[in-house]
């Protein structure tokens, strides 16, 4: 038969010691497995010294035991009173902020459009000399396309005259030859006019050009 420990023997030993020596008792004499289980928690709640579960201690019996803490727990207090304070006037002032916020956005939507109301209405000042130019171009640009369609028929005419001279040679017997010469005479005299209006059609429908792109809004 084994030796009982002596009580010279760690608490946590004879814990373990006394435990198995409950449970053979309560075995043996038939006890309940839940009474068994309850004096196991009862023995290790004595061992742990019971810490985990006593109740929170109260500033009165702290400063019961310790007057000279007094002070320190008022600055605590008023520390807690200002950092408080403090962070419910950052709230009120974050919501005052976000009301003005929004106040700010619908008073710039409002003045957006207003003013773009009023850049619509000046920018119409502008339409009348805008027409203007237009149809000044439109002329300029449909009397160049005349211009440029009967200075190449010129052009041609002159050509084909020409090369019907080369081919009369020297017969001057031809009665059409005068005539020929006649035309060709006329058709080189109106080329240069012609010429001239087509450089200056030319400029008058570049500057109207760009006299609408400087009207542009």
């Amino acid at each position: 038969m084994k030796k009982p420990l002596t009580t010279n023997a760690p608490p946590s030993v004879r814990i373990l010691s006394e435990t198995i020596a409950f449970r053979r008792l309560a075995f043996a004499r038939g006890s309940e497995t839940i009474a068994f289980w309850r004096w196991v928690l009862a023995a290790f709640v004595l061992a742990a010294g019971c810490s985990w579960i006593e109740p929170p201690v109260s500033s009165e019996e702290v400063l019961r035991q310790d007057p000279a803490f007094t002070d320190v727990l008022k600055e605590r207090q008023e520390i807690s009173g200002q950092v408080d304070r403090l962070q419910k006037d950052l709230t009120a002032q974050r919501h005052a902020l976000l009301r003005e916020i929004q106040q700010r956005r619908q008073e710039l939507r409002s003045r957006e459009k207003a003013a773009q109301m009023q850049i619509e209405s000046l920018e119409e000042r502008l339409d009348p000399a805008r027409e203007i130019l237009k149809a000044k171009l439109a002329g300029a640009q449909d009397l160049l396309r005349r211009t440029e369609a009967t200075l190449k028929g010129l052009q041609r005419t002159r050509a084909e005259m020409s090369k019907l001279l080369q081919e009369a040679g020297a017969d001057s017997s031809m009665p059409q030859a005068e005539d020929w010469r006649q035309q060709l005479a006329s058709i080189e005299g109106q080329l240069p006019t012609l010429e001239q209006q087509k450089v200056t059609l030319q400029r008058q429908r570049k500057l109207y050009q760009a006299e609408l792109r400087l009207l542009e809004p």
